[in-house]
């Protein structure tokens, strides 16, 4: 694995290169297993750990800043693989490839292959949409790495070439508080797997608000994602225009002959590089927008945070602004939101103790500054907002999380926990045969998939329903299996105010509001 890079080349795999493979993963699973650094003293490196949600094997690629002092704080680029890099370790070559994107190489220990920042290759559990579990793995390893490494977060830059390039702008525009600048380099909009979502592109767009935001392509008869980015890159900029100070965009149009797909060429390249390295997070802009659907990718924006909404299932937008001359005051305008959060801090409005905030034009309300306020929507017609003293109300309602479609597991990273049930005289082997065809269906164990992927068997956790613990609630995102006749956790998630808004029949039918459902 140390002296030969090729033999992990996946473009060129052969059943010869089998018995590498196995040695080198049996190596990283232990030095995870013992929270070791694969390839301690190297300054190019791959790491490797598991996954909390459900003990998947979980790596990325590193590479240390120029001497690197651990006292310091040091600036990270982070690059999504391409659709052709879904089981990488590291590149081709044996020694430093020439370019900003080619430093994938073998490890090393040699200081003249570092730069004056962190280099970092999250594999995203070799997916190439980035979504759903790959999103959850993307989260995992970035925390991973900025929890071992000493990374200023306010100078972080995401992006990639191709599907990396469209996955990190998703996945930006979905994490728009990790990133002080993002690129996509070559990357179509409408990629299948990236764009198929509620989260994808197109839609979220308006997010880069706050974070600058650089497009980098070819003419289009030598790249065809110009078809998509261009236009991408005239709305970001029409953008810049209608929120003054907000959508920070860069057109890193190279028009060279050698330009082509993730083949951009210098300056073009040299100068997005400087642009987006010298960007710096902004915690408060006077300018915040943020759209989201149902919650499960994305309810937070710097300053602004979208509560609950009105219908779960349809697209919610906030455009928030705040002018500091004058009178301080505040204008928001809350499209399907009827819950939402303003960090009121200091920061934002320094020497105030309160600010004005109007909501869709309806009588202003009175804040205090230096606190989070919560706003609710207590009148439709006329539309009336009040203060709250919480952020959420006391009864079921669509939340950032879990409660809602069952994709919304995978938005956060938790301890995934599947409770099966014993009410109903199955026997334990027949319950735990169902819950592995659950598993299976939702981890794929294999390439049989029909995707192209790096998953695993499910190794988290399986509980019976009569060995459910208070504590577990708090611990574990919970999957249960069965209804509440058969699994007595549900039935006691069914009778709690926090709960399922579900009602149970002894014949197995169930009330949903008022509405009867057979199983």
């Amino acid at each position: 694995m140390v002296t030969d890079p090729t033999l992990f080349n996946n473009f060129r795999f052969t059943a010869a290169k089998a018995e590498h493979w196995t040695s080198g993963a049996e190596y990283f699973v232990q030095k995870a297993e013992q929270s070791q650094d694969p390839f301690a003293g190297a300054v190019i490196m791959t790491r490797a750990f598991r996954s909390i949600m459900d003990g998947h094997f979980l790596f990325y690629h590193v590479q240390l800043p120029a001497a690197y002092d651990s006292g310091a704080k040091y600036g990270a680029d982070i690059s999504f693989h391409s659709g052709g890099q879904v089981a990488y370790f590291w590149g081709n070559s044996a020694t430093a490839l020439s370019g900003e994107d080619g430093w994938w190489v073998k490890p090393s220990a040699s200081p003249t292959t570092s730069t004056a920042r962190f280099r970092m290759k999250p594999s995203c559990r070799g997916e190439t949409d980035f979504r759903f579990l790959g999103q959850a793995g993307c989260d995992e390893e970035i925390a991973h790495f900025l929890e071992h490494y000493s990374v200023s977060q306010d100078r972080v830059v995401i992006g990639g070439g191709s599907a990396g390039g469209a996955g990190a702008m998703r996945y930006t525009a979905i994490r728009p508080n990790l990133a002080a600048a993002a690129y996509n380099m070559t990357g179509g909009l409408t990629y299948g797997g990236v764009s198929n979502s509620f989260w994808h592109n197109q839609t979220m767009q308006p997010n880069f608000s706050v974070v600058p935001f650089l497009h980098w392509y070819c003419p289009p008869n030598q790249e065809s994602n110009y078809n998509e980015q261009h236009p991408s890159f005239l709305y970001l900029q029409e953008q810049a225009s209608l929120y003054p100070g907000a959508y920070d965009v860069f057109e890193g149009y190279d028009t060279s002959p050698k330009c082509s797909h993730v083949k951009i060429q210098d300056p073009v390249l040299s100068i997005g590089w400087s642009w987006l390295r010298s960007k710096i997070v902004n915690h408060w802009p006077d300018h915040v927008v943020l759209t989201t659907y149902g919650l499960g990718a994305v309810n937070q924006s710097r300053w602004v945070t979208v509560n609950t909404t009105i219908n779960s299932k349809a697209q919610s937008t906030i455009r928030a602004t705040v002018n500091r001359g004058g009178i301080p005051a505040m204008t928001v305008s809350a499209i399907n939101i009827d819950r939402l959060t303003l960090d009121l801090s200091r920061a934002l409005l320094p020497n105030q103790e309160a600010v004005k905030v109007t909501i869709n034009n309806a009588t202003s309300i009175t804040a205090i500054v230096g606190q989070e306020a919560h706003f609710w929507r207590t009148g439709a017609a006329p539309e009336i907002w009040t203060l709250s003293p919480t952020a959420t109300p006391a009864f079921p309602s669509k939340v950032k999380g879990v409660r809602g479609p069952i994709v919304d597991f995978f938005m956060q990273v938790k301890p995934l926990l599947v409770v099966y049930g014993t009410q109903a005289g199955q026997s334990s082997a027949t319950q735990e045969a169902l819950v592995q065809n659950i598993l299976n269906k939702l981890f794929p164990p294999s390439l049989n998939s029909g995707r192209r992927t790096l998953r695993s068997q499910f190794a988290g956790h399986i509980k019976k329903d009569v060995d459910m613990v208070d504590s577990d609630a708090a611990t574990y995102n919970i999957l249960a299996v069965g209804s509440a006749l058969q699994n007595s956790y549900v039935d006691r998630l069914s009778k709690t105010g926090n709960g399922l808004p579900v009602r149970w029949n002894p014949d197995g039918s169930f009330v949903v509001k008022s509405v009867t459902y057979r199983e």
